[in-house]
């Protein structure tokens, strides 16, 4: 059962990390004081508005799951993982063209991992897993290019001019020490950094992406309470997220049952995933396999909620998604089967009446497309 183990890396490795690759410490802020609400989050407390967003279902727009989103002033780029495409809607919903060149010849694929956007040269760049590659079209779907990985990557995010992605098995392997390596756009290798880790376990399940960008790009991983944020190729420490007496404890380190790990984890609500890390000026927002946490940076309070609330259509989500490349929005989704549960509540909620006269059972996730209150924003309502 070695492949259960986890080590004392599980504790030890979110205060004793190898620092390869990472600048100075300097700066790093700590964020404590984390606490769980009973309560949900009431959407009117943290944006300012928000949009529904019904996407049209056809036989080319179906989705089981969405796995990341890009939102632009005119598209919403949708990945689905488990179907191997990418959906583009107009930002009403509206079905406009997909990605969905599945087979062994030129400018196909197997299967997909990831996607991100390059706004400067508007393409769409696609991370795939069967084959090792990355594959560049334009927003119109239009084939560019591709370039040939040696390595399994996880995610996909671009900045600064730069791709960058993150290597999803765990074990240190002589050909690669690394977990992110980056490249130029036209795939010519610009280094790697923050070294592996060994022995830690793929088994847990997570909500969410390692890697995101929102104002810059965060990368978090398992077993480590940490968020570094990379820039230019630079790998730093940015924060340390202590949630105090559910932070994962020593004693579980050396645990050899994986099952009986999770179940602790679970009863005692401790927290060893952190994923959809999404930073502005006023809040940090980011999933974890226990809550939804929010970190306000002008009242400094941190806090992990069961829900987001929508106050209008009285429907919660337990799980969110970062807008790529916006910091200030994000998305939450409701599937319509959930929301035929609800046929009773439509009888005196005019809001979810509404919905069933634009959805079916059947139809694809309806979006709600949330913008942040910023500071001024909150102090103008304020006055």
């Amino acid at each position: 059962m070695k492949q259960y183990l986890l080590f004392l890396l599980l504790l030890i490795g979110c205060t004793n990390s190898n620092k390869a690759g990472l600048e100075n410490e300097e700066g790093v802020k700590n964020i404590d004081g984390f606490k769980f609400a009973a309560h949900a989050l009431d959407d009117t407390t943290l944006f300012k508005e928000f949009h529904i967003v019904p996407l049209e279902t056809n036989n080319d727009s179906y989705i089981r799951k969405i796995s990341r989103i890009y939102r632009t002033n005119d598209d919403i780029y949708i990945l689905d993982q488990e179907l191997d495409k990418l959906i583009i809607f107009d930002t009403n919903g509206n079905y406009r063209r997909k990605i969905e060149n599945i087979g062994y010849g030129p400018h196909e694929y197997l299967s997909l991992m990831d996607f991100c956007l390059d706004t400067e040269k508007e393409e769409i760049i696609l991370m795939c897993d069967r084959p090792y590659k990355i594959m560049r079209f334009k927003y119109d779907g239009q084939y560019v290019d591709e370039i040939k990985n040696t390595d399994l990557f996880g995610n996909v995010v671009m900045n600064d001019g730069y791709i960058y992605c993150n290597r999803i098995d765990s074990d240190k392997s002589d050909l690669n020490e690394y977990e992110i390596s980056y490249m130029s756009t036209d795939g010519e290798s610009r280094g790697n950094i923050l070294e592996r880790r060994e022995n830690i376990t793929n088994k847990t399940y997570n909500r969410g992406s390692f890697l995101n960008r929102s104002k810059y790009i965060y990368y978090t991983r398992r077993f480590d309470n940490r968020v570094y944020q990379i820039t230019k190729g630079k790998f730093t420490e940015k924060y340390w997220l202590d949630f105090g007496k559910f932070n994962v404890p020593e004693h579980l380190s050396g645990e050899q049952n994986f099952k009986k790990f999770i179940a602790e984890c679970e009863d005692n609500k401790y927290i060893y995933s952190i994923t959809e890390f999404v930073e502005n000026e006023k809040y940090i927002m980011f999933l974890t396999n226990q809550a939804i946490c929010l970190y306000d940076k002008d009242t400094e309070t941190f806090t992990g909620y069961p829900i987001i609330n929508n106050t209008e259509y009285k429907i919660g989500s337990n799980t969110f998604l970062a807008n790529g490349n916006d910091e200030n929005s994000i998305f939450t989704t409701i599937d319509p089967a959930i929301l035929y549960m609800l046929e009773d509540v439509a009888e005196y909620n005019e809001n979810i009446a509404s919905l069933f006269e634009k959805v079916k059972e059947d139809d694809n996730p309806i979006l709600f497309f949330y913008q942040f209150k910023l500071s001024k924003e909150i102090f103008s309502d304020m006055i």
